[in-house]
């Protein structure tokens, strides 16, 4: 008699764990569907089709925000692509607003100050120069700028972002802070390019 009443407790608690994995199963399909959309998006990416890229990880990012919330850090690489996606098709704006989601989930996850988020917030600052904007696109590059010097001191990202901070300076007629910008991203490519 005394085996039947541990079997009863045994058999409940396998009924509960195969219970709460009954209830997780179509999320983790629903995630591994979002992965898989977006690895299609990816190589679509890389054949140039944008169109249909935007499409794929538009359905990818909503599958993803079924399973998680509209702010899961775990958005941030869908909607990178997404940004990028709309991005080639010549839509700054569209893209911009992508890349703003992106940087406020980002600041959420990670804080205002860290690496990541400062590749969003000049993301950003780059589709503002696409936009023409380039008082604010200066603004946000600079704002990055000493985020990639404290965290990614003489790296190859450190030069895209002088780089890309020398273009909305031109348009602004600060030619020398331009010429300097650029000057300092060039030094640090090609010493970053000859270093083993």
């Amino acid at each position: 008699m005394r085996s039947k009443v541990w079997l009863i407790p045994l058999f409940s608690m396998v009924l509960h764990v195969n219970s709460v994995m009954a209830q997780q199963k179509p999320q983790d399909t629903k995630l591994v569907d979002a992965d898989k959309l977006q690895q299609e998006a990816e190589e679509l990416l890389k054949s140039r089709q944008f169109k249909e890229a935007e499409t794929q990880l538009r359905r990818s990012i909503t599958l993803k925000e079924g399973v998680l919330g509209t702010e899961a850090v775990e958005l941030v690489e869908p909607l990178n692509l997404l940004a990028q996606a709309i991005a080639s098709q010549g839509d700054y704006t569209e893209a911009r607003k992508v890349y703003e989601r992106v940087r406020q989930i980002k600041t959420d996850h990670y804080g205002a100050n860290d690496l990541e988020t400062a590749r969003s917030t000049f993301n950003l600052g780059l589709m503002l120069t696409y936009e023409g904007n380039y008082v604010a696109s200066k603004r946000l590059i600079e704002e990055a700028l000493p985020i990639f010097e404290s965290k990614a001191p003489a790296s190859h990202e450190l030069g895209m972002v002088l780089s890309g901070l020398a273009e909305p300076l031109y348009y602004l007629n600060e030619y020398a802070e331009g010429r300097k910008a650029l000057d300092r991203a060039q030094e640090i490519l090609q010493r970053v390019s000859t270093t083993p």
